[in-house]
């Protein structure tokens, strides 16, 4: 019987595994494009320029068509891919 106490006696007094605290939260952040601190987006380069060169070819004005399009195909930042584009609406 004391076996039995004694066992029951060291079986409880161990140490108890901890629980590892939660790593702090992190507030997410919701900062907009600011030219001033280097955030940038896609709306910052050309594409907005192409976009409304497609625009003003479908509803009929060339001349603003082709005026979009040449400034893309001028831009620095321009990619690859957009300038291919603006160069094939322009070619048509």
């Amino acid at each position: 019987m004391r076996w039995l106490a004694f066992l029951l006696l060291v079986g409880c007094t161990g140490d108890a595994p901890t629980a590892e605290p939660a790593p702090p939260f992190i507030e997410p952040s919701r900062v907009a494009a600011d030219p001033s601190v280097g955030v940038t987006t896609e709306l910052d380069g050309p594409a907005p320029e192409f976009v409304d060169a497609v625009l003003a070819e479908l509803t009929g004005d060339t001349e603003a068509a082709r005026v979009g399009f040449e400034r893309v195909l001028a831009a620095p930042t321009a990619e690859g891919a957009l300038t291919g584009r603006a160069a094939l609406h322009l070619a048509q």
